[in-house]
């Protein structure tokens, strides 16, 4: 001991932390993991119930299904135009859809030559003066496509 704490009046005094509580569940009987409580066990049995009941319909969904698959054998034509229909309204669509494709015009109409005067003129303007002159056939394909 050093001569400062046996010439101190107080004792020296240590302290300890209290041991930690031991961990109990809600009932006050034992250790996590806790049983579950009343309304637990009734939030898992109504989910139970839920996917019982989601299971009957899934079965009963499944057998009409099959039920209306032998009643109506793909094979069968008539069967299948009364269930989907004879397509009229897909032929229709099919049919207006071709109509509009046949209005549209893919390039330029009685004006193609006005279209090619400003791609020439442009592509002229783009080049340097020093090139156009030494080699006029860079401009020979605008005057042959625009005579």
């Amino acid at each position: 001991m050093s001569a400062a704490v046996a010439d101190s009046p107080l004792p020296a005094v240590t302290t300890l932390a209290p041991p930690p509580e031991e961990e109990t569940c809600p009932d006050g009987t034992s250790k996590p993991p806790c049983p579950a409580g009343d309304k637990e066990e009734a939030e898992v049995d109504a989910k139970e119930k839920q996917v019982e009941k989601d299971q009957e319909q899934a079965k009963k969904d499944m057998a009409a299904a099959k039920e209306k698959t032998e009643e109506c054998p793909p094979s069968s034509k008539k069967c299948m135009d009364a269930l989907a229909g004879d397509g009229a309204e897909q032929k229709q669509g099919m049919k207006e859809t071709r109509e509009e494709l046949d209005a549209v015009q893919s390039g330029p109409q009685d004006n193609a030559s006005s279209a090619i005067d400003s791609s020439c003129d442009g592509f002229a303007a783009d080049l340097p003066p020093a090139l156009l002159a030494s080699d006029p056939q860079l401009t020979h394909m605008c005057k042959v496509m625009n005579p």
